[in-house]
């Protein structure tokens, strides 16, 4: 396929399928008379349009069994791995310039994400008429199920090969120049603030006040502690452990900023260790909206311990 010819050759097949009712059927048609007029493979004539620039060329679909060269969508299972092990992608959301949300990687702004009526946090409109805008893209590399089995938890029904999506700064420049133009503070952190001489047990309070928590037996059940420990947090000075704050943090349904706020306050700023991640995680907007039951089976899932219930008598460091 010489590339002089062509690019003349696409000209006379793009004019002929000018009325082509989709994309999809546009690259299908062009794919399969290039490849004919060549006599080549329908994979070559994909890689030479590639080479010409062709961005969209990456996802043309040649067999059923072919995967997108490209996703913005990534499951939960696959976002927290590469969450964890790919340090720029772990930045952007660390600083708060992205959000997961709804199986995407948004950008952390209300335009784009928001809480819905039943109390966890989706994309909006706007973002799903803008996904290519507003969400990171991840390149899809075939790897070998075998070699991922905290991705691929389910990999006996699996092919031998699946998709791994990869983050790459270069892929993305567009979107967080876009990011960074439209960032701003959390909207979570502006109805309330933390002064300098708010403790834990100020903020715990406040928060019991805000989400209703009245009784130890409503404690209780939302952080899986024991119920002597409502009174204890409201009046003891002492240090909490982290998994004690992280229960409480995660049983009120905090939004990230607060879950920050008050795991500082009980002397903790959650680290790169893998549980620590794990706890970022969880408390995190995936899971807001989220009971500590549907967490505690996500750190389980990856191998960690659930919280709750074993800190009835640990609960203070």
């Amino acid at each position: 396929m010489p590339m002089k010819t062509l690019e003349m050759k696409m000209g006379e097949v793009t004019d002929s399928l000018c009325n082509a009712p989709s994309k999809a059927t546009f690259y299908k048609v062009l794919v399969d008379k290039l490849a004919k007029f060549y006599g080549v493979s329908k994979q070559m004539v994909k890689y030479r349009l590639t080479e010409l620039g062709d961005g969209e060329a990456n996802n043309i679909q040649l067999n059923k069994y072919d995967f997108e060269a490209f996703t913005h969508k990534i499951d939960n299972q696959k976002a927290f791995h590469e969450y964890c092990t790919n340090q720029q992608l772990k930045q952007l959301v660390d600083s708060g310039l992205f959000t997961y949300v709804d199986d995407y990687f948004v950008i952390n702004h209300d335009k784009f994400r928001h809480i819905s009526p039943n109390g966890t946090m989706c994309l909006t409109d706007l973002a799903k008429g803008n996904i290519t805008k507003c969400t990171i893209k991840f390149e899809n590399r075939r790897v070998k199920v075998a070699d991922y089995p905290n991705i691929f938890s389910d990999s006996l029904n699996r092919n031998a090969y699946d998709n791994k999506p990869i983050y790459e700064y270069d892929k993305n420049r567009d979107t967080i120049e876009y990011a960074k133009q439209q960032a701003q503070e959390f909207s979570d952190t502006k109805p309330f603030r933390i002064s300098n001489s708010t403790t834990f047990k100020d903020f715990f309070a406040k928060k019991c006040e805000d989400c209703g928590i009245i009784t130890s037996a409503e404690f209780e059940e939302r952080t899986w502690l024991s119920r002597d420990m409502f009174s204890k947090l409201k009046s003891s000075d002492k240090k909490v452990s982290l998994e004690t704050a992280v229960c409480v943090c995660a049983g009120f349904d905090l939004p990230s900023k607060q879950s920050e706020w008050l795991l500082e306050l009980a002397g903790y700023v959650l680290n790169d260790t893998e549980t620590q991640q794990a706890y970022k995680w969880i408390l995190g907007d995936r899971f807001k909206g989220t009971s500590l039951e549907v967490r505690n089976a996500f750190l389980e899932q990856n191998g960690f311990e659930p919280l709750g219930k074993k800190e009835y008598v640990n609960a203070f460091a």
